[in-house]
């Protein structure tokens, strides 16, 4: 005689398999979570403004300026061809259930590369030309590419939660969701009706409960992101009698983005090993699925372009002194997620032990995103032959961010006009200051070079401790200060230089690997301390 349950399961899948069409429900939706992480920096270009701490906004005569301050392109006196390739080691110290795990990831990547054509201006003197000392006195053309941001990580955690299952977050999703539409639907919460991850409450039919109640299980997690975002550039730069230094920058961003998610819980203890006697629950009362263990593995893919522009100002009101300015336009982005899941679930009925598993269709959604215009502020103080200290100040408006639904037929499946995350951009970030510091000393032909950056909070105090993961993508809001410290040596010979800088990026960051709204779930969080020790080489060559 078959469990009365065990009946109940086998119409479901048979009434699952006759479903001819599944619900379009969407198993991610883009929010601000996307925004914070696309629409912050970090210190960019070659190993010379890296050791400077990114503060080289007056500083010039480099192919960073292109990114910092185009205007630092004119103040080249020849033409230069430099690579810049960086070795990266991201180390996560992750904390998780009171249990801590050091993980590491290494890459190999190619900073900054470009091409500089200084061109002299000359006037005719009727007996020879001579080179030009007042209005335009020489303009420099440049194009390359700059690595605004490497993705790479990789945190990975276990811990024996005694509250809380990620069923729970499942079960909220479902509740409201008649089973007949759950159970055709390609949702997650669907994916985990159809795996007996959830079931229906005794007597209902659009209330649910989950497989694991009140915790008690062991959670592991591993969370392995990749990617980068490329900008190409093309600038043009000229120089106004030596005085006056404008510049001028087309940016075209590349960003691919991924992340692969893989989760486990596991009834270490058999405390949900079998079902709860029937007889004995009343009516609506919760039962436990004889549950062993379930996998929860979730992929997530963004590519796209953005453009964007940057006009930049240089004075230099007297040897020693220069002062610049510079703004960029915000970068409109045409992205493309794709994404894919797959959920297994291990039970134990009076069969016998089974294994369901369900795994999502590929889906892609395509959408505008604008992230923030910056202006900068900076100063460089001249010591003669000795060196030069300078500084950067950098302001973005994070609020200046929006979403926006490329299909604009309001009637088409999977449209959203993004209103609710596009308020909560308005409401839970804010300006913020980015401050930059360096310095050079020079020794005959080599120099020696120190800097620093504190990036401020894109987010209010209000916002530090919201966590929203409707998508379930982990991207925590949790966004405190980030501190970089460099420092680097270089070589300047008349044709070529070597330039070698350290940098080591720090960052505490909180992510959940699920969430709910309910006050009385539980919810665990990873307190992860990310550390980028990069090692940036720039070799130029002169003509």
């Amino acid at each position: 005689m078959f469990h009365p349950i065990f009946k109940h399961m086998v119409k479901r899948f048979i009434f699952t398999f006759l479903v001819l069409m599944g619900l379009m429900d969407a198993i991610y939706s883009q929010s601000e979570s996307d925004v914070l992480r696309f629409a912050q920096t970090s210190p960019v270009g070659t190993a010379r403004s890296l050791a400077l701490g990114g503060a080289f906004s007056a500083a010039g005569a480099d192919l960073s300026s292109a990114y910092l301050n185009p205007a630092g392109l004119a103040l080249y006196r020849s033409s230069e061809f430099v690579v810049s390739p960086a070795f990266k080691l991201v180390n996560s110290d992750a904390s998780y259930l009171g249990n801590s795990r050091n993980t590491s990831a290494q890459t190999l990547t190619l900073s900054n590369w470009g091409l500089a054509f200084y061109n002299p201006l000359y006037y005719d003197t009727g007996s020879a030309y001579e080179p030009a000392t007042k209005g335009l006195v020489s303009y420099t053309f440049a194009f390359g590419q700059n690595q605004i941001d490497n993705y790479r990580r990789e945190i990975s955690v276990s811990g024996y939660n005694e509250l809380s299952s990620i069923t729970d977050m499942f079960v909220e999703w479902a509740d409201g969701i008649f089973v007949e539409d759950l159970a055709s639907s390609t949702s997650l919460a669907g994916m985990a009706f159809n795996t007996f991850l959830i079931d229906t409450l005794r007597g209902e039919t659009n209330r649910y409960f989950p497989a694991v109640n009140d915790g008690r299980v062991q959670q592991s997690a591993r969370i392995i992101d990749e990617g980068r975002n490329n900008e190409w550039f093309l600038s043009l730069a000229g120089n106004v009698d030596d005085f006056i230094y404008v510049g001028l920058t087309v940016g075209i961003q590349s960003i691919r983005y991924e992340r692969q998610f893989l989760y486990r819980e596991e009834d270490i203890n058999n405390l949900h090993e079998f079902y709860q006697n029937l007889e004995d629950n009343p009516a609506g009362f919760p039962l436990e699925t004889p549950f062993n263990s379930l996998e929860f593995a979730d992929n997530f893919t963004t590519r796209g372009l953005g453009i964007n522009g940057r006009l930049g100002i240089i004075v230099r009101p007297s040897d020693f002194i220069r002062l610049g300015i510079s703004a960029q336009s915000p970068t409109y982005f045409s992205l493309t997620d794709e994404f894919s899941s797959r959920m297994k679930h291990n039970l134990t009925f009076v069969t016998g032990a089974t294994e369901l598993e369900e795994t999502s269709e590929p889906g892609q959604f395509e959408y505008n995103m604008t992230t923030p215009f910056r202006i900068t502020f900076g100063g460089m103080y001249l010591l003669g032959k000795k060196g030069f200290i300078t500084a950067d100040v950098e302001y973005t408006d994070y609020t200046s961010s929006k979403l926006s639904n490329k299909n604009t037929d309001i009637n088409s499946i999977g449209f959203d006009d993004f209103e609710d995350a596009n308020a909560n951009i308005q409401e839970l970030f804010k300006s913020a200051l980015n401050i930059r510091l360096g310095a050079e000393a020079r020794i005959d032909i080599f120099r020696i070079r120190a800097g620093g950056a504190l990036y401020g909070r894109a987010l209010t105090d209000e916002a530090l401790e919201y966590l929203d993961y409707p998508d379930a993508s982990l991207m925590s809001l949790n966004n405190p200060d980030r501190r970089v410290l460099s420092f680097g040596l270089g070589l300047r010979q008349p044709n070529y230089s070597l330039d070698v800088t350290f940098v080591n990026q720090q960052q505490n960051e909180k992510l959940n690997p699920y969430n709910t709204a309910s006050p009385n779930v539980f919810v665990p969080t990873i307190v992860n301390n990310k550390t980028v020790n990069s090692v940036v080489m720039s070799v130029g060559f002169k003509f």
